[in-house]
C-alpha cells in the first residue's frame, strides 16, 4: 500500500492513525510531495541562519529513498542549525520594541521578505500608564500576585471628607491632619455632583498625586422632578426619566414622585430603591 493510499484510509477512518501515521511519514512519495509543496512557497528559498536555502541542498529522487530508509530505521538526525539569540527588548516604547523584533526577523532572512512585529503591555491610566513596556517584568513567570503587590505598593489610599467646590475644583479635608487637597472637576466627572458636605471618600495617590477617588457604593438623593406615570404604566413595563437634586438625570420606576428619597449606586449612577 502506498503512502497516499494509506493516508486516504486513515482520513476515511479505515486505518488506525496510531499504527499507520509513521509509515506514511517515511514513504518516499509522501516525502517528495512534501518537498515540492514546500518549494512552491517563496519563503523556502530564503537563505536561513545557516546561509543555505532549499535549492542549495542538492535534493534529487535518490535523496528521498535515502531519507525514507533513515527515518524507517530510526537513523535520521536533523542537521544542527546555528543558534540565534533574540535581542533584548530595551526600547523606551511599544513602537521601539516592535521595531527591534521586526528588524531582527528581517535580518534572519537577509531582508528578503517583509517583517511585521508588535509589542504590548498593561497600561493602567491611574498609574500614569504603568507598567507599560515593563509588564512582563511585573508578572514574570505569570506571577500575577507579584504584579498586584507591586501595584498596591505604588499606591497610597487615604480617607477624606468633602468640604466645598469652586468653579473648577472639589476640595477635600483629611480628618486627622486637617490637610486639604483639591481635585479637578473634570477628573471626577459627573460623579462629582454626588459629593455632599462631609461625605467620606477614599482617594488613591501615586507619587503623592491623587489618581482616583471612590465614593461610597450607595448614597441617598432626593428626586427634584420627574414625570407623572402614564396610566397603565407598571414597574416591569418601563422606567421614566427623573432629575436628582444634584442635577444628575437617571431612570426611575413609575411610582417614584418628586420629593422622594432614593438610593443611588455611585458606580453606575443608577436607581437602587426608594428609601
Amino acid at each position: 500500500m502506498s503512502g497516499f493510499e494509506r493516508l486516504k484510509e486513515i482520513a476515511d477512518g479505515s486505518l488506525e492513525p496510531v499504527y499507520n501515521v509513521y509509515q506514511v511519514v517515511y514513504d518516499p512519495e509522501i516525502l517528495k510531495a512534501s518537498y515540492y509543496s514546500l518549494k512552491s512557497n517563496p519563503a523556502s528559498l530564503v537563505v536561513g541562519t545557516d546561509q543555505k536555502d532549499l535549492n542549495s541542498l542538492g535534493i534529487n529522487d535518490e535523496y528521498f529513498s535515502i531519507l525514507s530508509n533513515k527515518i524507517k530505521t530510526e537513523q535520521y538526525k536533523p542537521a544542527p542549525i546555528k543558534r540565534v539569540l533574540i535581542p533584548e527588548e530595551n526600547g523606551k516604547s511599544f513602537e521601539e520594541n516592535a521595531l527591534i523584533k521586526s528588524r531582527f526577523a528581517s535580518k534572519l532572512v537577509n531582508y528578503s521578505m517583509p517583517s511585521l512585529a508588535d509589542d504590548s503591555g498593561l497600561c493602567i491610566k491611574s498609574l500614569n500608564n504603568k507598567p507599560g513596556i515593563y509588564s512582563a517584568r511585573w508578572a514574570s513567570d505569570n506571577n500575577y500576585e507579584r504584579a498586584y503587590d507591586m501595584i498596591k505598593k505604588s499606591l497610597e489610599e487615604k480617607k477624606f471628607n468633602y468640604s466645598y467646590e469652586d468653579e473648577g475644583n472639589y476640595y477635600l479635608i483629611e480628618p486627622k491632619s486637617i490637610d486639604q487637597i483639591d481635585i479637578k472637576k473634570n477628573f471626577i466627572g459627573e460623579k462629582g455632583k454626588m459629593l455632599s458636605e462631609n461625605l467620606e471618600v477614599s482617594v488613591s495617590f501615586h507619587n503623592e498625586s491623587p489618581i482616583s477617588i471612590q465614593l461610597p457604593n450607595q448614597i441617598s438623593c432626593k428626586i427634584d422632578k420627574t414625570d407623572i406615570a402614564l396610566k397603565g404604566q407598571t414597574v416591569s413595563s418601563s422606567y421614566k426619566p427623573a432629575t436628582l437634586d444634584n442635577g444628575i438625570k437617571i431612570q426611575v420606576p413609575p411610582f417614584i414622585e418628586s420629593g422622594d428619597e432614593v438610593l443611588i449606586d455611585t458606580r453606575t449612577i443608577e436607581y437602587v430603591k426608594k428609601i
